[in-house]
Formats: structure tokens, C-alpha cells, sequence
């Protein structure tokens, strides 16, 4: 059985990198994000991660492959303002993107990591999370990502 591994945000940016390297060290690349690249190293599958019952149906799809050993988490949205500009339901939907997905589709692969006894689970946060001015919510969301590095139940 090849190993596979998911990529979220893959389209552009550190996604893209990812996929690009991992394929490269032989991996079976499944990129994701709202719209296809012009040109992907392996295959990709359009979803909008910011709806839920997307990513429910991703994720469901994803764990019917039973070779999917390992995500990237890397999906993301950020929007630059000061605490005081921020407005609550913008807040809300950075939040749910920037952490749902990654809880929805890592639970879904989770039994089949352990079965296999074998597994990768990467997030991507970057140094944002240590704070730089506009970023609260980059910040927040990014920081809660993080902890599922941690605290994952495995």
C-alpha cells in the first residue's frame, strides 16, 4: 500500500512547496483548496474548506482511500487589523477556517494512522502565533491550530 498524505491550502505558498517536496521524497500527494493549480505534481480535489459539510465530505472521502497516513494542515485566511477594528463575526469565520478543518479532516484520519501504526499530522502556523500588531486574528486561530500538535489523543 503507498503512503498518502493530504494537503490543505495546497494550491499556492507553503502548501504548494509542501506538496511539491513531499512528492518529491515519494509520497502520494492529495492537495486541496477552492480552486485546481494550472499544473499539480499529483492529484487535487476542489473544496471549499470554509463549508462544513464540505469538509465532512472530504474528510469522509479521504478516510474511504484507507492509504491516507498524513495531513498538512495548511489552510488559512488572515486579514490585517488592529484588536480594535476587529469585528466578531470576521473573527468567527477565521476561527472556523483556519481550525475546523483541520480538526474535522485529522479526526477522520486519525483510526486509519492507528491501524497502520503509522502516521504524520503536520500544522501550519508559523511565527505569527508569537504575535506581530494586525494579526490578532491570524494569531488566535493559528494558536489554537497549534496546540493540536500536542494534544491530539494519540
Amino acid at each position: 500500500m503507498s503512503k498518502s498524505i493530504v494537503i490543505t491550502g495546497a494550491s499556492k505558498g507553503i502548501g504548494r512547496a509542501s506538496a511539491d517536496a513531499l512528492f518529491e521524497q515519494g509520497w502520494s500527494v492529495i492537495g486541496v483548496a477552492r480552486r485546481s493549480p494550472r499544473c499539480f505534481p499529483a492529484d487535487f480535489i476542489e473544496a471549499n474548506l470554509a463549508d462544513q459539510n464540505q469538509t465532512q465530505t472530504l474528510a469522509k472521502d479521504l478516510d474511504a482511500r484507507e492509504n491516507v497516513l498524513g495531513i498538512v494542515n495548511n489552510v488559512g485566511l488572515a486579514k490585517q487589523e488592529t484588536f480594535d477594528d476587529v469585528q466578531p463575526n470576521v473573527f468567527t469565520a477565521i476561527m472556523d477556517l483556519n481550525v475546523r478543518p483541520a480538526l474535522q479532516l485529522t479526526q477522520a484520519l486519525l483510526p486509519g494512522m492507528r491501524s497502520a501504526r503509522f502516521g504524520r499530522i503536520i500544522n501550519v502556523t508559523g511565527l505569527v502565533t508569537r504575535g506581530f500588531a494586525f494579526s490578532f486574528k491570524l494569531r488566535s486561530s493559528k494558536g489554537s491550530a497549534r496546540k493540536f500538535d500536542t494534544h491530539h489523543g494519540g
